[in-house]
């Protein structure tokens, strides 16, 4: 693989999850947070003993070889870092093992060749992995990660019938790898998947399970029982900003529909109030409304701003369902937790600030 290849699988690997749309149920995806793991798995040499063979007729040496453990075993620790919901960086230690070639030839010949570098014959492979982590997420709880990096490893090439006798050299060269994770709460976390590494022009392949364990607390979004639901009075005394009025034609909605934590289903109780809206939309074809979509200040504000776009969206859906209304009569708008009803101090005052208001616009 050429260092061109390389540099192109790197890019792409890192642009598909970076360049993805943010998921919406993100309460368990905390950023800035350190997290510890460990892997077990099973690597793979992609090297055949035809080709160890050749190698030495190559160098013009007249060997029988015979590998084994060609799939074997591995073990790995890392540490990383969360920086946000798509990215995360990690360094860790990984042993995959060696493959046990077993060669037949003149004895002397042989010690010959390996004391010039045993180049030709597959080596072990440990050593230290720098790597970048792309994650997109599929949900609460599911995600697919890319990593790209690249390994540091101490490559060495042991002769037991030969005094025991032990070849080390460096070598470095990249890793890329892609699967699948799972989320179990706001701590613990594990992912399946497989990794490729070339080093020393040897190509090896690790599938692998990791179990890791994120330090802290959860910063945001911490799991609670949802405020109760509570209905804005048309006056509050400590709002921070003016509390929005309808228009003063026909006999304006004044209507905000408050939402439970984290959620955007238009509850039951505002079902009433809908209707009599909606009549009033049917009675009079020029009339339309707009939604206003808002959320409280807890969790990240770009999280916020979705959210409140779905409040406000999930309103007119529900009125286009339920009142056979053409979607083309509202206009959608959401403000994230940038224009709070009242302070976000207290319990009741978030349960206000997550709302959609209905206001009626000039024709």
């Amino acid at each position: 693989m050429s260092r061109y290849n390389v540099l192109g699988l790197t890019l792409v690997t890192l642009s598909l999850p970076l360049s993805a749309a943010d998921a919406r149920e993100a309460s368990l995806w905390d950023s800035n947070r350190l997290y510890l793991g460990g892997t077990v798995g099973v690597a793979h040499s992609g090297i055949s003993q035809q080709r160890v063979t050749d190698r030495f007729a190559g160098l013009g040496y007249d060997f029988d070889v015979e590998l084994e453990d060609r799939t074997r075993g591995a073990w790995g620790a890392l540490a990383g870092y969360q920086w946000s919901r798509h990215f995360a960086t990690e360094i860790g230690f990984v042993d995959m093992g060696g493959v046990t070639a077993l060669i037949s030839g003149q004895p002397s010949r042989i010690q010959d060749y390996l004391d010039s570098g045993a180049d030709a014959l597959p080596q072990s492979l440990s050593g230290w992995e720098l790597a970048a982590l792309g994650h997109y997420p599929l949900g609460e709880h599911y995600y697919l990660y890319a990593r790209a990096g690249v390994m540091f490893s101490r490559v060495s090439t042991r002769a037991e019938s030969l005094s025991d006798q032990d070849w080390q050299r460096s070598a470095e060269g990249p890793s890329l790898g892609l699967g699948v994770g799972y989320r179990f709460d706001h701590h613990w976390r594990a992912r399946l998947g497989l990794s490729y590494y070339d080093l020393d022009q040897q190509r090896t392949t690790l599938a692998g399970l990791s179990l890791i364990y994120q330090l802290g607390q959860p910063a945001e979004r911490p799991t609670r029982t949802p405020a109760p639901m509570v209905e804005p009075a048309p006056e509050r005394p400590d709002r921070t900003e003016p509390a929005p009025s309808p228009a003063s034609y026909p006999d304006g909605p004044s209507l905000a529909l408050t939402f439970a934590y984290n959620s955007h289903a238009v509850g039951d109780e505002f079902v009433g109030r809908l209707a009599e809206v909606a009549e009033q939309l049917h009675d009079d074809p020029k009339l339309r409304l707009q939604l206003t979509g808002h959320a409280d200040s807890w969790g990240p504000s770009d999280y916020n701003q979705a959210l409140s776009v779905e409040r406000a969206e999930a309103v007119r859906d529900f009125m286009v369902e339920a009142f056979e209304l053409a979607p083309e009569r509202f206009e959608v708008r959401g403000y994230g937790d940038q224009r709070p009803f009242v302070n976000n101090d207290t319990p009741e005052g978030r349960s206000m600030n997550r709302r959609v208001i209905l206001e009626w616009l000039e024709p």
